[in-house]
């Protein structure tokens, strides 16, 4: 007898598989990272398209297949509303972070509660500048929980602005009360982030190439 699966996830990218059908990458809250199929999703009539289509939290429910795991359900749980089109950015950003630095099936509860987070936090704040602190919050901590060495971030830091480190440093430590950076400290600590993630990871990730100078081009403080 086929097992059947339910847990949340965020879904971080799809693409076309046969004919009518999608093959899904979501992280999930109780299995990390999986790759499942939506069969005849892309018809027309498909009841699951709207709902896992739709940016936010979606509850489905899986079963194990040979070669792929296989959608049998998903419901919109929590809907982030993605209107403005920096936040499309910074929403990207999250997820192709996510989708790059995540093996498949590792559980990681941590991960998945911070991306909840900060998704919430950026969608729900109107300055640019904001926006990209609670993305540079995420960063770090996602580098944290991955297992990476912080402190040639630090050392990195060292050479520009001896007050990233301090940031840095209270980031990791979940100390973020109070905590205020200045446009320019912010934005060269995404610069620093930006760079140090791509070489971590060892591919580039273009959602923080378009973010780069999303601040200028929208002229927004």
């Amino acid at each position: 007898m086929t097992q059947i699966y339910k847990t949340k996830g965020i879904v971080l990218a799809k693409k076309p598989w046969r004919e009518a059908d999608l093959l899904f990458s979501i992280f999930t809250e109780d299995f990390g990272k999986i790759k499942v199929i939506s069969a005849g999703v892309r018809k027309i009539k498909s009841k699951l398209s709207g709902q896992i289509n739709t940016p936010g939290i979606v509850e489905i429910l899986f079963a194990s297949g040979r070669n792929f795991k296989k959608l049998t359900h998903a419901c919109l749980d929590e809907r982030f509303v993605v209107a403005a089109e920096p936040d499309f950015y910074f929403y990207a950003a999250v997820l192709e972070l996510l989708d790059k630095s995540s093996p498949e099936d590792e559980k990681n509860r941590k991960i998945f509660a911070l991306a909840v987070f900060t998704l919430k936090k950026i969608i729900s704040e109107n300055k640019l500048t904001v926006k990209k602190f609670w993305l540079n919050f995420f960063i770090i901590k996602l580098l944290s929980f991955c297992g990476y060495e912080l402190k040639t971030i630090e050392q990195a830091g060292e050479k520009n602005n001896q007050r990233l480190v301090q940031v840095i440093r209270r980031i990791s430590a979940g100390d973020c009360q109070n905590l205020r950076l200045r446009k320019d400290e912010n934005q060269q600590l995404f610069c620093l982030l930006k760079n140090q993630v791509q070489f971590y990871l060892e591919r580039e990730i273009c959602g923080l190439n378009i973010l780069q100078d999303i601040d200028i081009k929208h002229n927004v403080n």
